[in-house]
């Protein structure tokens, strides 16, 4: 139950339908653009703005993960197989 709590907080992390399917490559390009988009190097230069994408940023590398260990099929996966 647990489990599929986190792969559903990961879904949701990077923006994506748990319905649909997901592949390794749709993977890889979302996490991509939200990474683009939260780059430290483009947020204000202080010091909030800077630790909140570092959190936004770490956010997504775990959903990444998450999401790319549990994808078995090359050809995609959902949230509830």
């Amino acid at each position: 139950m647990l489990q599929q709590l986190r792969i559903l907080e990961a879904f949701e992390t990077l923006g994506l339908d748990p319905n649909n399917e997901l592949t390794k490559k749709q993977l890889k390009r979302y996490y991509r653009l939200l990474i683009i988009k939260s780059q430290p190097d483009k947020a204000p230069p202080n010091k909030l703005s800077q630790q909140k994408t570092k959190e936004s940023t770490q956010k997504i590398i775990e959903a990444k993960n998450i999401l790319e260990g549990h994808i078995k099929n090359p050809d995609g996966m959902r949230a509830f197989p």
